[in-house]
Order: structure tokens, then sequence, then C-alpha cells
């Protein structure tokens, strides 16, 4: 049987998606866009988009040339260094098994392991390239930051890994900074933007709606249910026997759809309050907000553009769903707001 502190913090959980609040302040256009650059494709894609809204909203551009060359001078020390071992190993093994007395001399210079500690040394004093990037766009003061998505192009597909330094760019950019991933390629509709966001963050999303989209923009709101309170029931259910089992599992079943009409109520005031400042605005509402359901409802709407919104959970710590479903929408813009 549940205890009276699992009932009051699901209970609290509920009443806090009942009551959400809708306060939109409307926000000027950024002015000051950052934006990263790589060599190769994702760097001339960010740029791309980068310049094209520096003249749709009359901003200045701040550019950060990135280039991770440490990285592939250490993996080539890290392999020279390995091969070498295996070379000198099996020259050892044949050796002794032939019974022929031999020295062995390593030719090799300048020494991997020199040059490494070297780099290492660089790296303690000078620290790493992404160290510097995350403190430049701090110093920046940005109202936007633009990357490419996954970073490098050497990178594992988006779908398998975001890649180390998107990762820290999440977890360790200032939150208040919106930030906006391009993919290597841009599937649907510019004119569609997706909007998927909590009851918590909806002043946020629509402070944010009329800060970077205008009239020609169609706005497809998605309200996501709170998915711990759902399990949360479905536990107290579990847990439960008898007569008191079955009074739990009605209000288990009942859940999702009580939550799902006051959010729909919610999301239809927010709507009200931005659809004279944009072409259009529908509003839909899931319950179980998967990775599969966000992408196929991207797909079906042909929506190019993506926002979504950060539940704030401490210092470098991200949410979750956000990073799943920036790793699943690979054709899409996606912008992502925090505050």
């Amino acid at each position: 049987m549940p205890t009276k502190n699992i009932r009051d913090e699901v209970f609290w959980l509920f009443e806090r998606s009942l009551k959400p609040k809708l306060e939109i302040v409307k926000k000027p256009a950024p002015k000051k866009i950052g934006v990263a650059i790589v060599p190769g494709k994702p760097g001339e894609n960010a740029l791309k988009e980068a310049i094209t809204l520096a003249n749709t909203w009359g901003s200045e551009l701040k550019v950060f040339a990135w280039d991770r060359y440490i990285n592939e001078l250490l993996g080539i020390l890290n392999r020279t260094i390995a091969e070498e071992e295996l070379l000198i190993s099996r020259v050892k093994t044949k050796l002794s098994e032939v019974g022929i007395p031999f020295s062995l001399e390593r030719i090799i210079s300048p020494s991997p392991e020199g040059i490494k500690k070297l780099i290492e040394e660089a790296l303690q004093k000078e620290g790493s390239s992404l160290d510097q990037f995350i403190e430049q766009i701090k110093i920046a003061e940005l109202n936007l930051l633009v990357a490419p998505i996954p970073m490098f192009e050497q990178e594992h597909d988006i779908t398998q890994s975001l890649g180390s330094e998107i990762d820290v760019i999440l977890r360790r950019s200032p939150k208040a900074l919106p930030l906006l991933f391009i993919p290597r390629k841009i599937k649907g509709d510019r004119n569609k933007v997706l909007v998927f966001t909590r009851p918590d963050t909806l002043g946020v999303v629509g402070s944010r709606i009329l800060q970077f989209f205008g009239k020609e923009t169609e706005i497809v709101l998605v309200g996501l249910i709170d998915q711990t309170i759902i399990n949360a029931f479905e536990l107290v259910r579990t847990v439960q026997s008898g007569e008191e089992a079955e009074a739990e599992a009605t209000v288990a079943e009942n859940l999702a759809e009580t939550l799902a009409s006051n959010l729909r109520g919610s999301l239809e005031q927010l709507a009200t309050s931005i659809h004279k400042n944009v072409k259009s605005v529908s509003v839909h509402v899931l319950i179980k907000p998967d990775a599969i359901t966000v992408k196929e409802l991207v797909e079906v709407h042909e929506a190019a553009n993506v926002l979504l919104s950060w539940q704030t959970m401490g210092d470098d710590i991200m949410d979750r769903f956000v990073e799943i479903y920036l790793r699943t929408l690979s054709h899409a813009r996606v912008f992502i707001v925090r505050d």
C-alpha cells in the first residue's frame, strides 16, 4: 500500500498541472546572434541559417570558428602508440619462439608519448576548445546561439549520439540563452512550427513564439502530459489491493483524460493570446509523448521547425525528453528555450 507521502506527492503534481501560470511577455527580436561554424557541410549550413535570421531581424552576428584538430591529433598519437606496442610484442614473440638471441631498438622520433604529454599539459594550461567556446558565449551576451548538429561532420549519426560538444552546450551554456540547432538536411515547410510544451512552460514558449516567428507562420501547440504523474498513479494502482485498489484504478484511468482536458484549455488560452501575431494556431495534447510519436507528428504536419521548452531541473541537469527529441528530430531546425 502506498505511503501517505507518495499519495501527497502524486496529488501535488496533479494540482500543479491543473493550474499552470500563463504570463506572456513579448521579447524583442534577437539583436545579437552567435553561430558556431566548423569545417565541412555542418558549419556551412549553420552559417547560412544564421545569415538568413540576421537579415530578417537586422541582427549582429558573432561568429565562432571552431576546429577540433586536437582530437584528431590525439587519436593519431594513441593509434601510433597502440600499433607500435603490438608490433614490438609480435616481434618479441616470434624471436622467442625460434630461440635466437636478439636486441630491439625503438626507432620513432619524436616520441608519441612525449608529444601526447605536451598536448595534455597545454590543454591543462589553456583549456580545451570546448571550454573556451562556453566561456566565449557567456562573455558575448548573445540573444540566440546557432549551432550545427551533429557539431562535426565525422560524428556518428544524430540518432545514435548528439556528440560530446552538443551535450556540453546543452548543459553548460547560459540557461537564459535560446539555442537553435541546424541539422545536415532540413525537410518540411519553413513556415510551420511545432511547439512542444508542458503546462508550467506555457508562458515561456508563448514569449518565444512572438520573438522568433511572425505573421506568415503556422503554429501547432502540442501540450505534453507530465509522464511522472501517470507513472505515479500506475504505481499506486499496481501495489494496491482489494476495494481500495479498484478505487485507485478508477482514479488512474481518469487521470490522463482530466489532465488532457485541462491542458487543452490552457493551450487554447495561449492560442488566443498569440493568434493575432501569427498566421494560424492549432492545439494538440500528447498523453504519452514518446520520441516516435513526436517524430511522426512533425512529419505529418511537414514542419521544418520545432520549439522545445526545457524543464529546469538544476545546474548541468538536462531534461531527458529534450535530449531524446533532439536526437529523434534529425531533419528539423530545433529551437530550445529554458528560461
